[in-house]
């Protein structure tokens, strides 16, 4: 295993930004294992920008669940905030997941990382909290309602993975509460976006 190389760089503060910024730094940390760092309270609001993989924090107000953000917004805060580091084999198993707009097998997933199936569900669920089938539920009812409304619901089946049209019907009652038909017609929102 490589030596751990932390990359780490300060800028200086443009001048438009300096009566609202303290300080620049970036860094980026290669080699070391998934772990945990504690964001200190702080009397400075603080952003943070993922470039690569999101930021995973959990603790002051998020509760002990972990949340992914692709950037964040914190500060002026009095308790430690824990921004996780995702083990590699587990973010990859979520990019695959995501790419396959979770149309793939949780075995199939398993066998790409490497790990027993019982294995692979026991450590996703500890990291991102839902079991993996249930993730990838959640990712092909998402890409279902993107094509609700706009196509019909024997082709949203196929296009997004369902065995069969009542398979979808059957998501969409757990996940948004009514049917695909019902939820159009009674929702305000459901024609937005």
């Amino acid at each position: 295993m490589e030596a751990p190389v932390e990359e780490y760089v300060e800028g200086p503060v443009p001048a438009p930004l300096r009566p609202y910024v303290a300080s620049l730094t970036g860094y980026r940390p290669t080699g070391f294992a998934a772990g945990v760092h504690v964001g200190m309270p702080s009397r400075h609001l603080t952003m943070i920008v993922a470039l690569d993989d999101p930021v995973t924090l959990s603790g002051n107000g998020l509760g002990e669940d972990t949340v992914r953000f692709d950037a964040v917004v914190t500060g002026l805060h009095t308790q430690p905030v824990r921004v996780a580091r995702v083990d590699a084999s587990l973010a990859a198993a979520w990019d695959l997941l995501v790419s396959r707009r979770g149309g793939v097998s949780i075995a199939e997933v398993a066998e790409q990382v490497g790990w027993s199936r019982r294995q692979f569900t026991a450590r996703f669920a500890q990291e991102f909290g839902p079991r993996p089938k249930l993730a990838a539920r959640v990712m092909r009812f998402e890409r279902s309602r993107r094509l609700m409304g706009r196509t019909p619901l024997a082709e949203i089946a196929f296009r997004c993975g369902y065995a069969d049209q009542s398979h979808l019907v059957r998501d969409w009652r757990q996940f948004a509460g009514a049917a695909p038909t019902h939820w159009l017609r009674d929702d305000a929102l459901a024609r937005v976006g």
